[in-house]
């Protein structure tokens, strides 16, 4: 393990939520403090340069397709695999080997999303399944029907609590290309994307792990007229709603937690823009909300870069900015 990664993963107990805790049968898990370290790992690096086949670490992150086998080293460890691919492609899972002990406590659960301390993305605002309604756990399955799992966005975790040592597992890792991207989590602090309302959601969010300026670009709403352009600040959803009733509005949302209903407004946006809005977003967490109505077809277009010392001094600046 490389000296940044040890240095960086200062752990501490975050909680998942009770549903998903009682599936695994724990109710704790240790995680990086910061998922950046994880985004940041030379190892992550090192696969992207091609070796596309390796053993697992407890706390892990994947951002390529191969064939990854995690053995307990340790009685009783309580581990969590992030995966993440682009924002257009969803994840395709698969067991090819399961060495577990269901009987004695042991668990593999699939979650589609990513899981901490007890919020989820997408948040359920975003997603048309409760939290407990979203995880498939091997041992409580019908054997091969719970080897394969695909996801719904772009990112999904396993969670996998091993009470014996020389047991694991191997999956076997996918991305296909998603013909109606809605939620996603960036995979990089910097980058351009076109947020899209597909005909049947109502809201579909853009998650990005780093303070950042943002520039909204463009925003086009087919069922709402060219004249109803406005911006709020902090407001309340059901407000905004009203106002912006012509058609779709986007929020920017901050904060530190993975779900966005638990986030401070930091701007909305309603139907349309005259021209880029430039936004310094501070937050550990920025999230770019689309909300409309189904069938509306909306979307925004912005671009975004990791903030700077640089960009605190702007007006616009929200969150107090961790430098």
């Amino acid at each position: 393990m490389s000296p940044k990664y040890s240095a960086a993963t200062k752990l501490l107990t975050l909680l998942l939520v009770p549903s998903l805790a009682h599936a695994m049968h724990v109710k704790e898990l240790q995680l990086p403090e910061d998922l950046r370290v994880l985004y940041d790992s030379q190892d992550k690096r090192d696969l992207q340069l091609g070796s596309y086949r390796r053993n697992l670490r407890c706390i892990d992150m994947l951002s390529v397709e191969g064939s990854f086998t995690f053995t307990s080293s340790e009685p009783g460890q309580r581990c969590a695999l992030f995966l993440i691919a682009n924002p257009d492609e969803t994840l395709l899972l698969h067991y090819t080997d399961v060495n577990i002990d269901c009987g004695a406590g042991d668990s593999l659960t699939v979650f589609d999303g990513w899981v901490m301390k007890r919020q989820t993305f997408p948040g359920n605002g975003d997603y048309p399944l409760p939290a407990e309604r979203r995880s498939r756990d091997f041992c409580r399955g019908l054997g091969s029907l719970q080897r394969t799992f695909s996801s719904s966005q772009n990112v999904a975790m396993i969670l996998f609590n091993i009470a014996t040592p020389g047991q694991g597992f191997t999956v076997a890792v996918r991305k296909a290309l998603s013909h109606a991207p809605c939620n996603a989590v960036s995979p990089s602090a910097d980058g351009i994307h076109t947020l899209a309302l597909p005909p049947d959601r109502a809201s579909c969010s853009f998650s990005i792990i780093y303070p950042v300026a943002l520039e909204l670009l463009t925003m086009r709403d087919k069922g709402a007229s060219a004249g109803d352009t406005a911006g709020h600040g902090q407001e309340d959803v059901q407000q905004l709603d009203a106002e912006c009733d012509a058609g779709a509005f986007v929020q920017v949302l901050g904060g530190n937690g993975l779900n966005p209903s638990t986030m401070n407004s930091l701007a909305t946006f309603c139907s349309t823009l005259s021209s880029p809005v430039e936004l310094a977003a501070g937050c550990e967490h920025t999230v770019v909300r689309l909300v409309g109505r189904p069938g509306t077809r909306a979307q925004v277009t912005f671009s975004f870069r990791r903030l700077t010392p640089n960009d605190t001094g702007s007006s616009h600046a929200r969150c107090p900015v961790p430098f």
